[in-house]
């Protein structure tokens, strides 16, 4: 195993300067080449401490003690993104969300998108999942008045000084932020797009997705808010039935048949296993 800092040269005016950030590099048993990372300090201890963690965690997850980095971020999901993943709440109306507009002890407790912040100026009435009803029981200081707000750290529009953070974030977990389709990962894709396409995996009709979305138009759903490359079309295959007249043949080849009540022969749906 390789595990060491160094500190990077460059050519200036044709000499080779060495950085002053040091860096890490390391290659674990059974990888194939190097990987090199920053380590963003000036001080050499520092920057053998940092690489030294990170290939704990790397040895720790291959060895499976820990979970993988993105089910770890997954699990550390900030109470303003569990909300807007299960809610669809955009992120001006989580920025105007106080906690009069939440009521938790009610006998389903629901979340009030009032007609002033929302973007049909409607009001909208969202229900909470027990696990984020939990969370906001216990956020929720006790004397809390109906016009506080009820978070304080919402991602800004594009330009703000949190969203700049996020995009660093999203660098150093590997995630770009638009991708080569020019499919962007922003607040906006994780309270709108996520869910929606979520939905349409488990089945869930578009009528539905449509009223939790608060759409006027269910085009917006089924197109423009849907991934459409993550619905389970292949499993979709098995609805349709088999027209083979060789019984004795796999699933793909004949198409299991069955008598009717009238004693006319049907055809039978696949059973071939299209997950993945």
């Amino acid at each position: 195993m390789i595990c060491s800092v160094f500190k990077p040269s460059r050519q200036l005016n044709g000499k080779s300067v060495r950085r002053r950030l040091w860096w890490g590099q390391y290659r674990l048993d059974g990888d194939t080449a190097i990987t090199r990372v920053p380590l963003k300090t000036f001080d050499k201890q520092i920057a053998k401490e940092r690489l030294t963690k990170l290939v704990k965690t790397l040895q720790q997850e291959r060895e499976g003690m820990i979970a993988p980095g993105p089910m770890r971020e997954a699990g550390g999901m900030s109470v303003p993104e569990l909300c807007a993943r299960y809610t669809g709440l955009r992120r001006s109306e989580m920025d105007a969300l106080q906690w009069g507009d939440i009521r938790l002890d009610e006998e389903k407790p629901f979340i009030v998108a009032r007609a002033a912040t929302t973007k049909n100026r409607q009001e909208a009435k969202l229900w909470i999942r027990p696990e984020l009803l939990a969370i906001l029981k216990d956020m929720r200081p006790a004397d809390a008045s109906a016009d506080q707000p009820v978070f304080r750290a919402v991602l800004d529009v594009a330009g703000g000084h949190k969203i700049r953070r996020f995009q660093r974030d999203l660098k150093a977990a590997g995630i770009p932020y638009r991708d080569a389709q020019g499919r962007t990962a922003d607040f906006h894709a994780l309270s709108r797009m996520t869910p929606n396409t979520h939905m349409g995996q488990m089945g869930v009709g578009e009528r539905v997705r449509q009223e939790f979305m608060r759409h006027s138009d269910l085009r917006l759903t089924s197109a423009v808010y849907t991934d459409a490359g993550q619905l389970p079309t292949a499993g979709a295959i098995l609805a349709l039935p088999s027209f083979s007249a060789d019984g004795s043949k796999t699933c793909a080849q004949r198409g299991a048949q069955s008598p009717d009540n009238e004693g006319q022969t049907l055809a039978s749906p696949c059973t071939i296993d299209y997950s993945i």
